[in-house]
């Protein structure tokens, strides 16, 4: 009944409750970023724009099924001999998984590279117009944020930065060696190997893993390459 004087007022009350109910439904690290996204827009830049999108009857499913899992889980572990079955039935699982042939081979790859059903885009606008339409998404079993970006120019300045500014490229090496060409979980080169993925073949569909994007989604993981430390520091550690 009030959509008409929040038009005329542009108070978009309707719209704002409608996404404060859809983000409860992102995953942990991507409800993070809308966060941190949504929280310096707001204080700091009104022409960043932060929503979610995506399938939401399929994120309920999914938080379904989830809970549905956990409690298979714990009424499996309230019975021995339940969970001794369980873990012999795994092994001949294993034994099995072992031998994919081409139809496991593609469900397997489409599983390890599927992505949740909401995704995060923000959307930075400048006053002349141009605008930079950044879409984050959550893998699910690789448990990584990954981000694709495009590039919105006016006609006046489409020709001359057409070449010089391409969204696929754009966010790349933001910090050093992140070119979101690989993933920064280490535990993925596992996961990838065992069913001959190469990530950077897949990345206009999943989206690039940048480094960044884990830290703006409260994602830590461990460098593959040891930091060492200073003669100084490690003393100071140890006192």
């Amino acid at each position: 009944a009030t959509r008409p004087l929040q038009d005329a007022l542009d108070l978009p009350i309707d719209a704002k409750r409608e996404q404060q109910r859809i983000v409860q439904l992102l995953p942990s690290p991507l409800y993070t970023l809308w966060v941190q996204a949504s929280a310096y827009g707001e204080a700091f830049d009104p022409f960043i724009k932060v929503e979610v999108f995506g399938d939401v009857d399929a994120a309920k499913k999914l938080i379904v099924k989830e809970e549905d899992t956990r409690t298979e889980n714990l009424s499996e572990s309230d019975n021995d001999q339940d969970q001794q079955e369980e873990n012999l039935s795994r092994k001949k699982r294993n034994r099995k998984s072992q031998k994919l042939d081409a139809e496991d081979l593609d469900d397997g790859v489409k599983q390890m590279l599927g992505l949740h059903p909401l995704f995060v885009k923000i959307n930075v606008n400048t006053k002349e117009g141009n605008s930079v339409v950044i879409t984050f998404y959550y893998m699910q079993t690789l448990r990584i944020v990954t981000a694709k970006c495009s590039v919105h120019l006016q006609e006046k300045t489409k020709c001359a930065l057409t070449d010089v500014i391409s969204g696929d490229t754009l966010l790349n090496c933001l910090v050093p060696d992140d070119d979101g060409q690989t993933s920064p979980n280490p535990a993925n080169f596992f996961q990838l190997n065992r069913l001959r993925i190469n990530l950077s073949d897949h990345l206009s569909a999943t989206g690039r893993p940048y480094k960044w994007a884990q830290s703006l989604s409260g994602l830590s993981f461990s460098s593959s390459k040891q930091t060492h430390v200073s003669g100084e520091d490690s003393q100071d550690t140890v006192r």
